[in-house]
């Protein structure tokens, strides 16, 4: 009798055990569908509010009488944090603060019929994936007439833009060739300089790396810059309104460029510097070794051997060209020249050297004869004057 007992009392716990082991299972399944169910609320609420905040400014903008003040990018209108610029007397457009991918997917068919919707600055094409990268940027463009110009389609993979014209989707950068990036490897994101890397900066752009003989050096610049070599070793960023362009060098295999306004010419001051010389100023003397340098006003560039030089025109000096002597005549198929004081001509010292290095200077007219210079002579000015530079 005691055996059944016990054993009727084992049986009895066992299955309290199972029971309260299946009670928890429930609560803890019940709990998860409620924290999600709570979430998917609260963001359709955030949605749905949002929504109704556009649709009712945007009837308090159909109602304005008085447009005069509405000028493309003036802001005329602000209302829980939803900000209205106008882009002319008969559009605007909606910017609402940065939403979630989950807001974004629900808020945008709620919008789809009364606005042309453009996202991270693309126009929207209907598609839940232009949701895809936090926080998601959203305009929402209005015409008071409610139609829109067509948009001329974009080519190959490019999308419309909301500034104009077509570029890449926000997932695949623009490369250096003009078209769009392969989207960007896992865990890589896509910077609005045309790379892929794994951090952006505050301005969306990735950080790029230049290589100096074995020496990694990084540069990160701001939206719209563009990262360049300007010298060994040393990196700068170019601003959209100056034009890059790289230079040809002899520097250690190292590619340099100079970043110049409109009205400059980039040229090459040393191996570790580059800089900008106003075009009247320029003297490109020999594209095939790279000689020009820049000359103030009063002197005229020259090229003397392996190097420019500019001449005091103003000082009463003026250019010579060197006869060759015998067996040498030219150098780099260009002729050699010197700068002299009035009353001299510049020659060639008779020396070991080759022709382009050989020693230049000034003899007085009347003391120089085939033979050389009979006495008088005088040092040639070899100068650089580097007026009117920029960038340094």
């Amino acid at each position: 009798m005691l055996r059944l007992s016990v054993k009727a009392t084992l049986s009895s716990a066992g299955r309290s055990m199972i029971e309260m082991l299946g009670v928890l299972a429930i609560v803890a399944l019940l709990t998860l569908s409620a924290f999600w169910g709570i979430r998917y609320f609260r963001v359709r609420q955030e949605a749905n509010e949002l929504a109704f905040a556009c649709t009712r400014l945007t009837q308090d903008m159909l109602t304005v009488e008085n447009r005069s003040h509405w000028q493309e990018g003036a802001l005329i209108e602000e209302s829980e944090s939803i900000e209205v610029f106008a882009l002319s007397s008969e559009a605007f457009v909606l910017s609402p603060p940065p939403v979630s991918s989950g807001v974004c997917r629900i808020l945008l068919p709620l919008l789809q019929n009364d606005y042309r919707i453009w996202v991270n600055d693309a126009l929207w094409n209907g598609d839940e994936a232009a949701c895809a990268f936090e926080p998601v940027e959203i305009l929402l463009e209005k015409t008071l007439s409610g139609t829109w110009d067509a948009l001329a389609p974009c080519a190959d993979d490019k999308v419309a833009l909301f500034a104009g014209g077509c570029g890449c989707p926000a997932d695949r950068p623009l490369a250096v060739d003009g078209t769009c990036q392969a989207t960007c490897p896992a865990g890589q994101k896509a910077g609005n300089n045309g790379l892929c890397c794994e951090e952006l900066n505050e301005d969306g752009a990735c950080c790029e790396s230049f290589s100096f003989t074995g020496t990694v050096v990084s540069i990160c610049c701001e939206k719209g810059e563009t990262a360049y070599a300007n010298a060994f070793c040393g990196t700068a960023c170019c601003p959209p309104s100056s034009v890059l362009t790289q230079i040809q060098s002899n520097c250690w295999g190292t590619a340099l460029s100079a970043c110049c306004p409109s009205g400059f010419q980039p040229f090459i001051q040393s191996c570790t510097q580059t800089k900008c010389c106003a075009d009247q100023h320029f003297y490109d003397l020999d594209k095939s070794v790279v000689i020009n340098v820049c000359c103030a006003d009063g002197y005229v560039g020259y090229s003397s051997g392996y190097n420019g030089f500019c001449c005091p025109v103003h000082q009463n000096y003026h250019l010579d060209t060197v006869i060759p002597l015998e067996g040498s005549q030219n150098c780099w198929n260009t002729d050699l020249k010197t700068c002299c004081p009035d009353g001299y001509q510049g020659y060639v010292v008779d020396s070991e050297e080759t022709y382009c290095s050989r020693e230049k200077r000034c003899c007085p007219v009347e003391n120089l004869t085939e033979a050389g210079c009979s006495g008088g002579d005088i040092a040639s000015y070899e100068g650089v004057s580097n007026g009117h530079l920029i960038n340094g």
